[in-house]
């Protein structure tokens, strides 16, 4: 009786030992709650510090070039070339942007006239070197030289003219109609003895007429004038031209600076 206890408490405590063993052979390892919650702390820090960067350096040029898109274009320097043209076409623009709200400069004129005067005794041919100033682009005054060689037919003699014509000339018609209003001063032979003996006068004169200008260039034109003398004064009524109604006609050359 006494082997058959002994037996079964060694079976049973054998028993025990094996079922302690083999629960916990199969028991999972599993990591403390506190742990687990400080591993996922310090994972996320590190995941946030590593996506912010990169998210604002793709952001920031995207940024910085839609925002001053002029300062990148202008830091880009142009070939010599470019630089002239848009130089060139900037003061173009500015020339004509002052002629269209009509301020302009002033700009000198030179040229000549090649003049006849027909009367009913003599021919006259007369040069008239001139110089004037553009005041506007329809505007001039101008200031004339005048030498005229007459040729009288009664005496079959030639005589000396010497004067001066300061005058206005307004344009129109894409500058090529021209209205001239001036005054001269002349001194002239009023008589020729037949021995050469000359009487000079001074006279006055308001010469006023049309004219035409033709283009050869930019800056240089033929014209003509048909010129009346309106209006005459001398103090011993010795004027030079002989009717009113009887046109000077002057032909010239100028160049416009």
């Amino acid at each position: 009786m006494k082997k058959i206890l002994v037996i079964l408490i060694a079976v049973f405590v054998s028993f025990g030992a094996w079922a302690q063993v083999d629960t916990t052979a199969k028991a999972p390892t599993q990591a403390p709650v506190g742990t687990e919650t400080q591993v996922q702390q310090q994972a996320q820090p590190q995941t946030q510090q590593q996506a912010q960067p990169q998210t604002q350096q793709q952001a920031q040029p995207q940024t910085q070039q839609q925002a001053h898109p002029e300062q990148d274009q202008s830091s880009v320097p142009l070939p010599k070339s470019l630089r002239t043209k848009n130089t060139a076409s900037s003061s173009t623009n500015s020339s004509s942007s002052g002629e269209a709200s009509g301020k302009s400069k002033i700009r000198p004129q030179v040229g000549g006239t090649f003049g006849i005067n027909v009367s009913g005794y003599s021919l006259g041919l007369q040069l008239h070197p001139e110089f004037g100033l553009y005041f506007t682009k329809w505007l001039l005054w101008g200031l004339t030289g005048t030498y005229i060689l007459t040729y009288d037919w009664n005496i079959n003699k030639a005589y000396n003219t010497f004067g001066l014509n300061t005058y206005f000339q307004a344009y129109a018609f894409k500058r090529r109609m021209i209205v001239h209003v001036g005054y001269e001063y002349l001194n002239y032979p009023y008589s020729v003895s037949s021995d050469g003996t000359t009487n000079r006068e001074n006279t006055h004169t308001v010469l006023a007429g049309l004219g035409y200008r033709g283009y050869v260039s930019a800056k240089v034109s033929l014209y003509a004038l048909a010129l009346f003398p309106v209006y005459q004064y001398n103090k011993n009524e010795h004027y030079y031209y002989s009717n009113w109604y009887i046109p000077t006609i002057r032909m010239g050359v100028c160049y416009d600076f």
